[in-house]
């Protein structure tokens, strides 16, 4: 058994936080073990993620039908990335053959991303290059989301001609995403065969 326990203090906004891990592994029988793990993880967002900077790349919007800049901002109000860890496994050794199979399961809170820049395209044009098909920018709960868009055209009126063909660039922030769980089964296997053609 194996006990472990990780203290960190980052200071700021960003505080401190206590990670404790403990890992077990019971040799059954000769051939069979069995191992579980649990544990909680910290990540803490760098300071290119927290600083108020743009960082700006371009990338194809079939919206649009072209590539567009997306400008990314730095969020200073951004919290640390937490998660609990859990493994369950067994092992098997017979002879030349061995075997594991594990169970693992994540359950993150707050992880940090980017937003999507092609969810907030296809939400204000759900019609993508269209533009006879209506779009969402004259609808009030988008207004949001067209404001994170600069449009290249001019109306006659001076305000901007909100067209998926006109878009210019989009703003996109570093967020702390919405809990995540996630879990699999891990699977492996080996054989090792002797004295196959003399080798």
């Amino acid at each position: 058994a194996t006990l472990a326990v990780r203290y960190e203090d980052y200071g700021g906004n960003i505080g401190a936080t206590t990670n404790p891990k403990v890992a077990v592994k019971w040799q059954a029988t000769d051939w069979l073990a069995f191992r579980a793990s649990a544990g909680s993880t910290f990540r803490a967002p760098p300071q290119t993620q927290i600083a108020p900077s743009v960082t700006t790349s371009l990338a194809y919007t079939t919206a649009a039908a072209g590539y567009r800049a997306y400008d990314v901002y730095g969020n200073p109000n951004l919290e640390p990335e937490k998660a609990n860890t859990l493994n369950v496994g067994a092992i098997l050794e017979i002879g030349d053959f061995n075997a594991t199979l594990d169970y693992w399961s994540f359950d993150f809170a707050g992880p940090i991303d980017n937003e999507s820049g092609s969810g907030i395209i296809n939400a204000l044009f759900p019609n993508g290059t269209s533009t006879t098909l209506p779009n969402n920018c004259g609808v009030a709960a988008y207004a949001g989301l067209r404001n994170r868009i600069t449009f290249n055209d001019i109306n006659s009126d001076g305000t901007p001609d909100c067209l998926p063909s006109a878009i210019n660039r989009t703003r996109l922030n570093v967020v702390n995403g919405p809990d995540l769980k996630t879990s699999g089964l891990d699977f492996a296997a080996s054989y090792k065969a002797r004295d196959v053609l003399a080798g």
